[in-house]
């Protein structure tokens, strides 16, 4: 008479099919994972462009980059934003001074604030994402 359990055999193919499941599904999991970080730098990018829309359509320019800060107007002007940080560093803010390029935000891994080399995603005053150096697309 034969029991209903499973031998050892069969438990061994079962954990080798579920670790190959799983394998593939990890490269897919961390680009959805590294995505979602970015989602709210983009929405921020967001705001940043809408601003700067307002301000366009107040004063019917954009926003003075040589009185911002006490910047040059071929400076790039980083803006603090007050919001919680992952643990993995921060995410930058800079209002551009290259027209048509509004905004962008990069991800400072070394919190040291430079950004060679760091993902970016640039905002444009049409609202176009563009992304580089390995950031997610949008």
């Amino acid at each position: 008479m034969r029991k209903n359990a499973f031998t050892l055999l069969e438990l061994m193919i079962v954990v080798i099919i579920v670790g190959i499941l799983a394998s593939l599904a990890m490269p897919q999991f961390t680009k959805a994972v590294e995505k979602a970080k970015w989602a709210g730098a983009v929405q921020t990018l967001g705001a940043i462009r809408r601003v700067c829309e307002i301000y366009y359509a107040e004063f019917g320019d954009y926003p003075p980059w040589s009185r911002l800060n006490g910047a040059s107007p071929s400076t790039d002007i980083p803006i603090d934003i007050d919001v919680p940080e992952p643990r993995d560093g921060r995410y930058v803010y800079v209002i551009s001074t290259a027209h048509p390029t509004c905004a962008y935000a990069f991800h400072d891994e070394n919190e040291n604030g430079t950004q060679s080399g760091e993902p970016r995603i640039y905002i444009d005053y049409d609202g176009n994402f563009t992304s580089a150096d390995g950031a997610p697309e949008f």
